[in-house]
């Protein structure tokens, strides 16, 4: 049961980056508007 809750929890956690890694790219992509194709 251990092993379930720590692979949720890196889960979460991943779940998480990822959102802001995506949040990141956006703020980027509207930094340089002239980049969208």
């Amino acid at each position: 049961m251990k092993i379930g809750v720590v692979n949720n929890s890196l889960g979460n956690v991943g779940s998480v980056l990822s959102a802001l890694d995506f949040y990141n790219y956006n703020v980027e992509l509207a930094k340089t508007p002239e980049s969208i194709i």
